[in-house]
């Protein structure tokens, strides 16, 4: 969000979330990101959301609120392991064509 609307000076290119919830501390910040045209700024960080169905922590309500507000670039995982980080060897790999694509 701060890059986005800030112009803070780290920007990945490409950014992998792991069960984002909304930040109700950075409410104010993350929901200014809304107001920016993202086709129109510099900056604009493809991004890679994983999240679950079942996450009790994390409702996915929020992953995907977060993973709409980042626009076209941004992509999902989505699974059915609740709290938990995907590491199944077809999860890596979309990992890694995410990072990696370039390269591969």
């Amino acid at each position: 969000a701060r890059a986005l609307v800030e112009g803070y000076p780290v920007q990945p290119e490409k950014a992998i979330l792991m069960g984002a919830a909304w930040p109700q501390p950075f409410d104010k910040l993350v929901s200014s990101v809304s107001g920016v045209k993202l086709d129109e700024v510099p900056y604009q960080p493809r991004t890679l959301h994983v999240f679950a169905l079942n996450d009790k922590v994390n409702p996915p309500e929020m992953a995907l609120k977060i993973k709409n507000l980042l626009g076209h670039q941004a992509e999902a995982l989505i699974h059915e392991n609740g709290h938990d980080i995907p590491m199944d060897e077809d999860s890596l790999d979309r990992y890694r064509r995410f990072l990696f694509e370039d390269a591969l």
